[in-house]
């Protein structure tokens, strides 16, 4: 959806021609676009969803049914000196 956002005003430079003047100056900017969506999609997805108070995003993903790799307790143990 970001990327979506920010290839907008590269590829169809015309698009914004019909928004107000102030909405042309903000997404009119690949980058600014970009950074506004992705700011945004992150609070909609990390920040306000419901979940269980200390339960992170990836933990409810595990959940879920998402894969996650199987890795100790100790996630210092887990790297190898060579």
């Amino acid at each position: 959806m970001s990327l979506a956002a920010g290839l907008l005003p590269a590829v169809q430079p015309n698009f914004y021609e019909h928004f107000p003047s102030d909405f042309q100056v903000i997404f009119g900017s690949s980058i600014t676009s970009t950074v506004i969506v992705v700011f945004t999609l992150n609070l909609v997805f990390n920040h306000w969803t419901r979940r269980p108070k200390g339960e992170s995003a990836v933990s409810v993903a595990v959940r879920e049914g998402a894969v996650a790799l199987d890795l100790p307790d100790d996630p210092a143990s887990a790297v190898e000196v060579v």
